[in-house]
């Protein structure tokens, strides 16, 4: 007999005897014992019920507690000198006995393997529910739309389609049998492709014909602000300019020498009509060169051939305005020259070391006299580096690399 786990049941039980054979009518509930699934027999509770109905026949109503144990429920009598056929039950999951006893509900049939595989019964799983009319059980893999329908496959009508052909052939071959649908405008399409283009993210990372470019007209705002931004304006380069002058050339401390003039050229201009001559004086080349320090070969080169031409042309000049030009060049010669460079060194082969300046020091070239000088009366050798040190502060001013040579002397010392 089956019985519907946990579920109270009412069965009929049956005869209960005496010793002697004759029916018994006075039994209780305490007299029958259970045994679930082969355990121990127990005393039925209280709570369920044993009634007489006749000739020994017994109504027994289990309780929920009495049948909540899966598999055989055996009930007896445990009276003493009494007997009854012992009542036999299979305790079965509710979906069970409800498909095979009652027939409300089917059985639970669920496919955990396929050929020992609960992976293979996972996948048709998930084949059948991803399953439709027109995908079948091919899940996701296919799209959801009958075959040469919008968004379906692509079918071949006539047959034979032969894709790997189609999708490798020229370009120029599939669009040179493109027909213009009705209705859309006219397409046209280059007969080559510029190449190389190489556009990546917006930038034209290859160098592109610009020949076609639109005019200054055609420009965006950003592209003139752009433009604009990185094109410097007149004023601009005029400040730079000057600024260029006076650091490379000392534009911004010219002076006007001793003793020369100061007139501008619209001065000198305002005077164009007269001549030297009208002055009544003359200076001959041979005197200014003199002057000047020239060599007897090309003041005689000079003289020669230019003297004539200008005492013929100009006239002669006075001999008062002769003297003075020819002190005013003495004086520019002995106010601008530099002093004797035999008298200028002995100086500095005198100069001590401790007569290096801090701006002969940040000035002076790692090979100049000065540093040549820190290397003989502040310098020391070691470990093949010779270092020579400022007197100011005795840090390193430069280091050189010694080489040395195994049969030369060593040097011991440097006072």
């Amino acid at each position: 007999m089956w019985a519907k786990q946990s579920t109270a049941a009412t069965l009929i039980v049956g005869p209960v005897l005496d010793s002697a054979g004759a029916e018994y009518t006075s039994a209780v509930i305490g007299d029958l014992s259970i045994s679930k699934n082969g355990g121990t027999l127990t005393a039925l509770a209280a709570a369920a019920t044993l009634n007489h109905i006749a000739n020994g026949q017994y109504t027994l109503v289990l309780t929920t507690g009495n049948l909540d144990t899966l598999g055989r429920a055996q009930i007896t009598c445990n009276k003493s000198t009494y007997q009854m056929p012992p009542v036999n039950l299979q305790v079965v999951p509710a979906n069970t006995y409800d498909s095979l006893v009652a027939g409300s509900d089917a059985l639970t049939v669920d496919v955990t393997q396929i050929s020992g595989d609960a992976t293979a019964a996972d996948n048709l799983e998930s084949a059948c529910d991803n399953y439709s009319a027109t995908r079948g059980l091919a899940g996701t893999a296919l799209p959801a739309a009958a075959a040469d329908a919008a968004g379906g496959l692509p079918i071949s009508d006539a047959g034979g389609l032969d894709l790997d052909a189609r999708l490798d052939a020229a370009i120029s071959s599939r669009m040179a049998t493109y027909t213009q649908p009705t209705g859309f405008l006219a397409a046209t399409f280059p007969t080559t492709l510029a190449s190389p283009t190489n556009i990546t993210a917006g930038t034209i990372t290859t160098v592109t014909n610009l020949t076609n470019a639109p005019t200054s007209g055609d420009f965006t705002a950003t592209m003139k602000a752009s433009i604009t931004a990185a094109v410097p304006t007149a004023g601009a380069i005029s400040t730079q300019v000057a600024s260029d002058l006076a650091t490379a050339h000392g534009a911004g401390s010219w002076a006007t020498a001793t003793g020369f003039s100061t007139h501008s050229a619209a001065d000198v201009w305002t005077s164009g009509t007269r001549t030297l001559s009208a002055f009544g004086f003359d200076v001959t080349l041979a005197d200014a060169v003199t002057h000047g320090g020239a060599t007897a070969v090309f003041q005689g080169s000079f003289v020669g051939d230019v003297t004539g031409n200008i005492s013929g042309s100009v006239g002669s000049l006075g001999a008062q305005a002769k003297l003075d030009v020819n002190a005013e060049v003495d004086t520019a010669f002995s106010d601008n020259m530099p002093a004797s460079f035999a008298t200028q060194w002995p100086l500095v082969y005198q100069t001590e070391v401790t007569g290096i300046t801090t701006d002969v020091e940040a000035a002076a070239g790692k090979h100049s006299v000065a540093g040549a000088m820190m290397m003989q009366t502040n310098g020391s050798v070691a470990a093949g580096v010779w270092t020579a040190r400022k007197p100011s502060d005795d840090t390193v001013f430069a280091t050189y690399i010694v080489t040395t040579d195994a049969n030369a002397k060593n040097i011991t010392g440097v006072s």
